[in-house]
């Protein structure tokens, strides 16, 4: 059987997959003993996954926009996805190497026995190898802007809620029977209050 261009794995699932990641996070990390980290690369993995999905599929005015399918406005949380996939290619998909495990923070709900942080930007570049091919270069600048302004220093919680967000508009523009996980979509956005508070 030849290959086909076409996904066969359905939008939804792969949002539904991230969306059960995300949520084993989230009740892992009220648990001192629980392993938050697994949960963690997982979601950030799918997330990488939808990223290349929309991608390739991401057409709203009949063209598709390709490696900067987060720049169309009409998608909420979308500027976040450039800088994860800019820490991905610097660290190799060695998701430890990006982040930080912290004492939980008080002013969160609901309360979290620790977090992950992700590291200052410094700490990223420097496992950044030699220089992106001349024609990539406005992308990866781009992927380095957004996370130096949008996740340096801050939990990769709120960057979870900023891509469930992303992935749930585009999968109601995509796959409109899709009913997204309306849980992450409140996190998202009681998130989005918090980072709002941050800038």
């Amino acid at each position: 059987m030849p290959p086909t261009s076409k996904p066969t794995v359905k939008l939804r699932a792969q949002i539904r997959a991230f969306d059960a990641a995300v949520q084993r996070f989230r009740v892992a990390t009220a648990n001192a003993d629980s392993d938050t980290y697994s949960p963690l690369a997982e979601a950030l993995t799918h997330a990488l996954n939808l990223d290349d999905r929309f991608r390739l599929d991401w057409s709203p005015r009949g063209e598709v926009l390709g490696y900067f399918w987060f720049e169309d406005g009409a998608v909420g949380g979308a500027e976040t996805v450039p800088g994860v996939r800019w820490v991905r290619n610097a660290i190799h998909h060695g998701w430890s190497d990006a982040l930080m495990l912290m004492p939980g923070t008080s002013g969160r709900f609901p309360p979290r026995a620790h977090e992950w942080v992700w590291r200052p930007t410094d700490q990223i570049k420097g496992k950044v190898r030699g220089n992106p091919p001349k024609g990539e270069r406005d992308i990866v600048a781009a992927g380095y802007q957004a996370y130096d302004r949008l996740m340096a220093g801050r939990p990769a919680d709120f960057t979870l809620s900023q891509l469930a967000e992303c992935y749930c508009d585009l999968a109601d523009f995509l796959e409109p029977i899709l009913a997204p996980n309306r849980a992450v979509v409140a996190a998202a956005a009681s998130d989005a209050r918090h980072i709002a508070a941050m800038r």
